[in-house]
């Protein structure tokens, strides 16, 4: 990823079957890693809570390559940057 060429981003909903699925919109997103994949995608966010759970089989899918994202420690780290600058940040 140390190149200058834009990242192809792959945003995961809360279901993509095989992973996890409960319901038709699982179907659907569940295409779309194998498509990304195809076309080279560099990331993938784990956009939903459970997600880094299945991190190893989404890893294992994917490939090496492909950086995984956690939107919930990326989430996490900001909101204590925020803290932090406002002072309100417990050690």
């Amino acid at each position: 990823m140390g190149n200058n060429e834009p990242l192809k981003v792959l945003i995961v909903a809360s279901e993509a079957a095989p992973f996890a699925k409960s319901g038709g919109l699982g179907d659907v997103t569940g295409t779309l890693p194998k498509v990304l994949k195809e076309h080279g995608v560099d990331a993938l966010i784990l956009g939903c809570t459970h997600f880094p759970l299945l991190r190893d089989a989404i890893s294992d899918f994917m490939g090496e390559g492909v950086e995984l994202i956690d939107s919930g420690y990326e989430t996490a780290l900001y909101a204590a940057k925020v803290l932090k600058e406002q002072g309100l940040l417990n050690d």
